[in-house]
């Protein structure tokens, strides 16, 4: 293991949080880390520069590998943060439910949820996560969050939370943190939601909710877990961004842990703050989870082990795990289809017409957009896979421009192989129609982009919003009718141009002028 080197932070720390309790416990634990799923529930390519060369994720070989740090383990807590309902073709029109049948076999210890997993809507979500009186949560997984509130619901007994411009406190949707006695050790699990649902997914699937980005909620738990529940260790789980959560504990010091999702990043080596916060996230769509060994004597973080496993075709599939997931998979399936399926999102509704296994064409190039940032063609800005599908948008609506919401997320797909309706919906999982206008500028075109840029690269990651990007038909510079645009070449800020976008109309927030619909996508 490896001993905490942080005595600027330790000497920081003493000075804010009291000495530990006499009664403080020792011992060991072992943390394991899963997030961003995004509807995966099967083995997918990687042609990103990290490969192995082999098939990577699936449900049933995850859980292969958790169930052997579980029995490697005396004490184990499995952690879930988020994006996880929502990213594929039987996520999306089961509402998640394909995702919670399988992963209630998990028995996650704590959960915090995702932007996406608000999705299908506020009656879903507490469907899914908070159960009624009378009825429990269907994926009954001990949801947290600190910064989730109802805009219309007050809770006179809250604390370390937002308030209306007369003082009266917002209820909160979830509790903010659970206590788990883990041998002898009592671990303090704070949780943190997006700061950008709304931003990111729209109002009307985040209808009276508002979510804060943790500034007043990180410092006050820290305090409360500390000093009054008396815990050994505090365990941030969260999928607000890794940017905002180093901001945070570089600020405050108390939390010896933040597992985090949101961004997709595969920490290999996991950040730790001057504060001696230790920060991890799993990567994408299952491709990784995480084992996290943590030694506590006398009530502090003595010595921690950091080990990703990554999930490759090495693994043997857990049985009863598969066996649940082809169960989910069936009526998507050639063979077993149901045809007729449904789904609704921010009032656009669209049905499964085919197979998720069929395919509809092939590639002679790599598809995805995933590659780091400092590689030619950054999946932050493009990538192969979200070109194809803006040039296909800019045929069907027959425009000179198109522009895709930014998802990171997609599947990837080899060159040489067969693209499937699955493909697509892990490319563009929801609900969403094309829109087009005629009286779109030039000028219209370059704040769209800059816009986006600044809102993915500015320097301050509270200014970040949902990562939309536009794509002027392919290429990493601007083409209209089939021209690139080189260094030389500009586009007239004052010519009116055909535009189109994918994104549903609620999320469109009059980007463009005079819409008007083109056909379901």
């Amino acid at each position: 293991m490896k001993k905490l080197k942080t005595l600027n932070a330790a000497m920081l720390a003493a000075t804010l949080l009291p000495a530990a309790a006499a009664y403080a416990g020792s011992g060991e634990l072992t943390l394991i880390h899963i997030g961003d799923i995004h509807g995966h529930l099967v083995p997918r390519a990687n042609v990103r520069s990290d490969t192995t060369g082999r098939m990577e994720g699936g449900l049933a070989r995850m859980y292969t590998e958790v169930k052997k740090i579980r029995e490697d383990s005396d004490h184990t807590l499995t952690i879930n943060t988020g994006d996880t309902l929502q990213g594929s073709g039987e996520a999306l029109f089961t509402r998640g439910q394909a995702m919670i049948d399988v992963l209630n076999l998990f028995k996650f210890d704590a959960y915090t949820p995702g932007n996406w997993d608000f999705l299908y809507g506020p009656e879903r979500f507490k469907e899914a996560f908070i159960g009624t009186d009378t009825t429990p949560p269907l994926a009954p997984w001990n949801i947290q969050s600190a910064n989730l509130y109802y805009t219309n619901q007050f809770d006179a007994t809250a604390v370390c939370g937002r308030a209306d411009a007369n003082g009266n406190k917002y209820k909160r949707v979830a509790s903010p943190y659970t206590i788990k006695q883990v041998g002898n050790l009592k671990v303090g699990i704070l949780g943190f939601t997006t700061a950008r649902a709304i931003a990111a997914v729209g109002t009307s699937v985040t209808a009276n909710f508002q979510f804060t980005d943790g500034k007043v909620e990180y410092p006050c738990y820290i305090d409360v877990l500390r000093n009054q529940e008396k815990v050994d260790l505090v365990v941030m789980i969260s999928e607000m961004e890794m940017a905002r959560d180093i901001a945070l504990a570089e600020t405050y010091p108390g939390v010896d842990v933040i597992l985090n999702s949101d961004m997709h990043e595969r920490t290999m080596q996991p950040i730790v703050t001057p504060t001696g916060t230790i920060i991890v996230e799993e990567g994408q769509d299952g491709t990784m989870i995480g084992e996290m060994k943590l030694d506590v004597e006398n009530g502090k973080l003595h010595e921690w082990e950091w080990k990703p496993h990554v999930i490759t075709d090495r693994i043997k599939e857990d049985r009863a795990i598969a066996a649940k997931v082809a169960e989910v998979r069936r009526p998507f399936l050639a063979g077993t289809f149901v045809p007729g399926q449904q789904a609704t999102v921010g009032g656009n509704t669209t049905e499964l017409l085919r197979p998720v296994d069929e395919v509809i064409a092939y590639t002679n190039i790599d598809l995805h957009r995933s590659n780091f940032v400092d590689e030619d063609m950054p999946g932050v800005v493009e990538g192969t896979s979200h070109d194809l599908i803006a040039d296909a948008m800019a045929v069907i609506g027959q425009a000179q421009s198109s522009s895709i919401r930014g998802f990171r997320y997609g599947t990837h797909i080899p060159a040489g192989g067969a693209i499937t309706m699955e493909d697509i919906y892990h490319y563009i999982p929801i609900v969403a129609k094309l829109g087009r206008t005629n009286k779109a500028c030039g000028a219209d075109l370059k704040f769209a982009i800059e816009n986006s840029i600044g809102g993915t690269f500015h320097p301050d990651p509270t200014q970040w919003i949902g990562g939309q990007r536009s794509d002027l038909r392919r290429g990493r510079l601007q083409r209209l009718h089939g021209h690139h645009a080189g260094e030389s070449d500009t586009v007239d800020l004052c010519q009116s141009l055909s535009a189109l976008d994918h994104r549903p109309w609620h999320q469109r927030q009059g980007q463009w002028r005079s819409r008007r619909r083109v056909r379901p996508l």
